[in-house]
Parts: structure tokens; sequence; C-alpha cells
């Protein structure tokens, strides 16, 4: 049987885990995340809750390696990010302009083109200079 956590209770872990981890108390998170250093205090009463854009706020917080110390995330941390639609910053791809090639791999390249245009001209065989097989 599946067990449903709901976002208040996951917040409730990730604040705990975020104190234990740095030392820090409950009420200095609520201050760093949304101002409100009785956030807490509040938000533990079973009749209470919050809205989706602060539960975004400490989803963000959480999720930045800075606010970890070694830049450790727990599971629980990671699950509560990903969940309120956030995740880690994606690298984009190269577009494929010079601009965006590391300088070694230029260099690389301009050394193999070299090397298989010397092959070419001397008639040598080289794995830079051969045509694939079945290929024309």
């Amino acid at each position: 049987m599946e067990v449903t956590v709901d976002l208040k209770t996951r917040l409730l872990r990730c604040a705990d885990l975020w104190c234990d981890a740095t030392g820090q108390s409950l009420t200095r998170l609520g201050v760093l995340v949304c101002n409100d250093g009785g956030f807490f205090t509040r938000v533990v009463r079973p009749d209470a809750g919050c809205t989706t854009v602060t539960l975004e706020k400490f989803a963000r917080f959480f999720g930045l390696a800075e606010h970890w110390p070694a830049g450790d995330f727990p599971e629980d941390v990671v699950t509560f990010v990903h969940i309120n639609g956030l995740s880690a910053p994606v690298t984009p791809m190269s577009s494929g302009s010079s601009s965006d090639v590391s300088p070694d791999a230029v260099e690389i390249d301009r050394v193999s083109d070299r090397a298989a245009s010397r092959a070419d001209a001397e008639g040598v065989a080289s794995p830079l200079n051969a045509t694939p097989e079945g290929a024309s």
C-alpha cells in the first residue's frame, strides 16, 4: 500500500533536516525564506497551512547547494523540490558556434584536420581519413 505524504508534512520534514544540518532554528529558516520568524509556529497547527507561493519559496531555498553544508541534499529535500515543480538548473547544449566550444577542443580539431590532410597528401592510410565500410 502506497503512503501519501502531504506537502505540509514534507515541508516540515525538510525544515527539520535543514535545521539539523546547519544548527539553525526554525525561526531563522522562516526569516530567511519568507521574512516570517513565526511561520513554523503557526504552520505546525493541524488547521494551518500555507500557500503554494510559500511552498515554492521553500523549495527554491532548499534546492540551492549553498544552503546545505558541503552541498549535500538529503533525499527528502530532493523529492520536495521536485514535487514543487523545481529541479536542478540544466546546462544548455552548445549552439555549435566556435564561441561555445572549448579552446582545447578547437585545437584538437585543428591538429586532427592537419594530420588527415597530411595523410591524404602522402597517400597514407589513417583512421582520420578512412571512409567507413559501405560508405561511398
